[in-house]
């Protein structure tokens, strides 16, 4: 028995049924194409532009120089993202003179290094313990401060930290004196620290800088019987010192380079025999305000050229002394004396009435002070009995602060 292939039996039956075979709904397709119109050539443009289907795209690839510039365009835009991204997370500080925002008042009590929060009355304690730390300065940008410790034999000691506390660490070597309420000035930069000191018998202002380094700017004659070297302040440029100093055979105001070179007085030769008091740069260096202890008359002099001149200030008479510029520079806070009493006055700093403010005092009790950073307030110490006021410069009675202290205290400048 043959059996024909399955594949040719179906192949010939499709081919005979083929013939006869309608599809029962043709009709209904043909009615349904004559009423639908064909689509116009223009929305098929690809039917009429030649496609070659079977080529696979080939990406752009620029060139090497291309390449080159396109890899140091991305990193000076991730660059300029990091600075930016850095910038915002960097606590902002203030410029190191001028108005800046007020902060918190650092200040020593019982041998430990304290601040108050103006705007809460919290106090903290930010270096303690069984040492001996006084006289806090801090630095101009608000971030560290500076203070003294006593050591066995009479010594001390400089100390450094940032103004929580932290990395509190001894700066340079032990000093056999300095003057805890005229002692050192922080550089703009707050790296660096002026100080009067005098170490291994040699008395000198020496710049201790964080780095470990001690130079000596401006050394004081080994042969005088007055180690007179004080009143230590920075140039806005940080590469100079005003101070007044005993240099033989004067008595008077200085610059020098904190190289120790440029040594030059400012005052010019004829007066400068006289001894002066606490001279006071202005926070632009160009002005310094000081009185001669002998007339009582404040003055003002070009730190850059010496000339000289004095300023009246009316509104009550007597001896003027130991100036403080506001941080704008355009006023003076002073001791005024009379009649066996005194006060703190501030005038406008080229002349002008004086308004009193505060309590008054002895004239051989007086207190320091300086105006806040705001220039809004003044902070005096009274050595009468330790204690610390707020004043206005405007006037009136003042406001006792909530401690007592040893020193002056400083206040924290903060960007605006």
């Amino acid at each position: 028995m043959t059996t024909e292939p399955f594949d040719r039996r179906l192949s010939t039956w499709l081919e005979r049924d083929a013939p006869g075979r309608v599809p029962d709904h043709l009709a209904e397709v043909l009615v349904a194409t004559r009423a639908t119109r064909q689509r116009p050539a223009w929305s098929s443009l690809e039917r009429w532009l030649p496609v070659d289907l079977t080529l696979k795209p080939i990406p752009f690839l620029p060139g090497r120089p291309a390449r080159l510039a396109l890899v140091i365009a991305l990193l000076l835009v991730a660059a300029a993202a990091f600075y930016l991204v850095a910038g915002a997370l960097r606590p902002r500080v203030p410029a190191p003179f001028g108005p800046a925002r007020n902060g918190l008042v650092v200040y020593e009590s019982g041998g430990d290094v304290m601040t108050l929060d103006p705007a809460t009355g919290r106090t903290t304690t930010i270096v303690g313990g069984i040492e001996s730390d006084i006289a806090p300065r801090v630095s101009r940008d608000g971030t560290k401060i500076l203070f003294v410790r006593a050591l066995p034999g009479a010594k001390y000691q400089l100390m450094v930290a940032g103004l929580d506390g932290s990395g509190t660490r001894p700066l340079g070597g032990p000093i056999d004196r300095l003057d805890p309420a005229d002692y050192a000035s922080w550089s703009p930069d707050g790296t660096r620290v002026a100080v009067d000191t005098d170490m291994d018998g040699h008395v000198a202002v020496r710049i201790f800088a964080l780095d470990g380094t001690v130079t000596a700017a401006f050394p004081h004659d080994d042969g005088s019987l007055t180690p007179a070297v004080g009143w230590v302040q920075w140039r806005p440029d940080g590469q100079g010192l005003v101070l007044q100093a005993w240099y033989p055979p004067v008595f008077g105001i200085w610059t020098v380079r904190v190289d120790g070179s440029g040594k030059r007085q400012i005052l010019p030769g004829s007066g400068i025999d006289r001894e002066l008091s606490s001279p006071a740069l202005s926070p632009d260096g160009t002005t310094i305000a000081f009185a001669f202890l002998d007339d009582g008359q404040m003055r003002l002099v070009d730190s850059n050229t010496g000339a000289d001149q004095g300023v009246t200030f009316p509104g009550g008479a007597g001896d003027d002394h130991k100036p403080a510029w506001s941080p704008d520079g355009s006023r003076l806070a002073f001791e005024r004396a009379a009649d066996g009493t005194a006060h703190i006055v501030v005038a406008p700093a080229t002349g002008g009435i004086a308004v009193t403010t505060g309590p008054s005092f002895d004239p051989d009790q007086v207190p320091t002070f300086a105006f806040s950073p705001d220039g809004s307030r003044i902070i005096a110490w009274f050595p009468r009995d330790s204690s610390t006021w707020l004043l206005d410069p405007a006037g009136g009675a003042g406001q006792r602060m909530s401690f007592d202290a040893e020193q002056l205290a400083v206040w924290q400048r903060l960007a605006p």
